[in-house]
């Protein structure tokens, strides 16, 4: 739970739960929260579950694909550019992609 909740910095006790707790979920995403019976849970911020949904649902998409993945299906990139009428030049024209 800590990779997908690296945001959440604080673990709080119910009984200390309090408007700061609140401020720092706000900040960080994402609180601890323990009851006296050591259950936890997790406190974070709208953004911080929609980001965390969305993760999982791109991380099933690629899962999905990757299943189906055959590598004897590859072709050289050589051969795709030829196919489809892609040339040196035109690839050495286009701009620089910075990916995330």
């Amino acid at each position: 739970m800590v990779a997908v909740l690296s945001g959440a910095k604080k673990t709080v006790p119910f009984s200390t739960f309090n408007e700061d707790v609140l401020s720092e979920v706000k900040n960080s995403g994402a609180a601890y929260l323990v009851d006296s019976d050591g259950e936890e849970y997790v406190l974070m911020s709208k953004e911080e579950y929609n980001d965390r949904i969305n993760e999982a649902v791109l991380i099933g998409v690629a899962d999905e694909r990757l299943s189906h993945f055959d590598p004897s299906k590859l072709i050289p990139a050589e051969e795709f550019y030829k196919e489809f009428g892609i040339t040196q030049e035109e690839i050495d024209a286009m701009p620089e992609v910075e990916l995330e």
